[in-house]
C-alpha cells in the first residue's frame, strides 16, 4: 500500500480500573446527598413562604395570605416554588396600572368590611374608589420581593451549609 496507508496511526491506550465493590456506596452517597439537598431546599421555601405571608397585606376576606404556600418540585426536589393560588395575587404583588375600571365587587366587599360603609352606601363608594384605580392605578405590596430580600441573608447561610451536610452523611 503507498500513500497515507502506509503511516501508522496513533494509539492511546487507556487503563480503566473500575472496583465494583465502592458502586454501591457511590449511589448510596449520591442519595444522601440528594436528600441533604432536598431538606435544605424544602425548608428555604417554607421560611420564605412564612416570610412573604408576613408581607402579605389582609384585605378584605384574608385569603392572600393564606393562598401562599411553597412547593417542592422534582424527584429527587430540585427546586421550590413559593406561590399564590389567588389569580390578583399578582396584581397585589406589582400593582395595577391606570386604565381600565377594576371589578367593582371585590372593592365593594372591601369597603364594607374595612371601612364599615353600609351595604346600602357601599356600592357608590365602591365606584369612586374603581373610578379612582381606573385613573390613578395601585402600587403594588411587593410581598414575595420584600419577603425574599428579608429572607436572602437565611438562605444563603443555608446554601452554604449544604456541602458541609452532605460531607457529614457521607462520613456517618
Amino acid at each position: 500500500m503507498g500513500g497515507d496507508g502506509d503511516r501508522k496511526m496513533g494509539i492511546l491506550n487507556l487503563k480503566i480500573n473500575v472496583d465494583l465493590k465502592k458502586a454501591p456506596d457511590a449511589a448510596k452517597m449520591e442519595k444522601q446527598a440528594a436528600g441533604v439537598v432536598g431538606a435544605t431546599l424544602t425548608e428555604m421555601g417554607l421560611m420564605m413562604e412564612r416570610a412573604v405571608k408576613e408581607e402579605t397585606p389582609l384585605g378584605a376576606t384574608k385569603l392572600l395570605r393564606g393562598s401562599i404556600f411553597s412547593e417542592p418540585r422534582g424527584t429527587p426536589i430540585r427546586e421550590v416554588l413559593v406561590s399564590s393560588t389567588q389569580i390578583y395575587a399578582p396584581i397585589v404583588e406589582r400593582g395595577r396600572q391606570p386604565g381600565k375600571f377594576p371589578p367593582i365587587g371585590p372593592i365593594e366587599l372591601w369597603v364594607r368590611r374595612k371601612l364599615g360603609v353600609d351595604p346600602g352606601k357601599s356600592k357608590g363608594v365602591a365606584f369612586v374608589i374603581a373610578r379612582s384605580i381606573a385613573r390613578k392605578g395601585t402600587k403594588g405590596a411587593a410581598m414575595f420581593y420584600k419577603g425574599f430580600v428579608r429572607g436572602r441573608p437565611t438562605l444563603e447561610r443555608l446554601a452554604n451549609k449544604i456541602g458541609g451536610t452532605i460531607v457529614a452523611e457521607w462520613e456517618r
